[in-house]
């Protein structure tokens, strides 16, 4: 950044000692005080879709699991993945995930074996991360047929860059370029 370049994602140490550090007031800050609510609404969502409950769910950069306590137990799999051992530690409380990886979510994106998981949720995850270009292709591939990528992103103005690395440290990205990716 000093030398005037973007990189192409947060530096792995970073996002992980940030992580780390939040992990125990994580949950508290998020719910209580900012009224967090995509992981309750991505939940229903999914549930809605899966109402049996039977579907295979890879969560990236899970955290403290909190799309998986909003969903409870599937009859499927449910995998988290996060670069933060501490909001891994926080996630396994909540005894909803299968198991974890503790890998960068684009090192999970790209060694996941093809055609796994009904559902790849990348919930405020992708924040960390400016080129989307493989980590959406790879999600793709990993899904099977008919299968649903869920994800958020903040919004980069239009006519702007494709994405960009705003002042707090998080990525913004055009919304025209992301539908872009995934119709790619």
């Amino acid at each position: 950044i000093a030398a005037g370049e973007t990189p192409p994602a947060q530096p792995l140490d970073l996002v992980k000692s940030t992580f780390d550090a939040q992990a125990p007031v994580y949950d508290m800050h998020m719910l209580r005080t900012l009224r967090y609510r995509l992981p309750k609404d991505v939940a229903d969502r999914l549930l809605a879709l899966h109402p049996n409950r039977e579907f295979h769910l890879l969560d990236l950069g899970c955290g403290t699991g909190l799309l998986g306590l909003m969903l409870g137990k599937i009859a499927g799999s449910m995998i988290g993945v996060d670069a933060s051992i501490k909001m891994i530690e926080q996630a396994e409380k909540h005894g909803v995930y299968d198991r974890f990886h503790h890998v960068d979510l684009l090192d999970a994106l790209r060694e996941t074996p093809a055609s796994l998981y009904h559902v790849v949720a990348a919930l405020d995850v992708f924040i960390y991360v400016g080129d989307l270009t493989q980590a959406l292709a790879d999600a793709q591939r990993i899904l099977l047929p008919g299968g649903r990528l869920v994800f958020s992103c903040e919004s980069a103005p239009d006519g702007g860059a494709d994405w960009l690395l705003q002042p707090h440290g998080r990525y913004a990205h055009r919304r025209a370029h992301i539908e872009a990716l995934c119709q790619a």
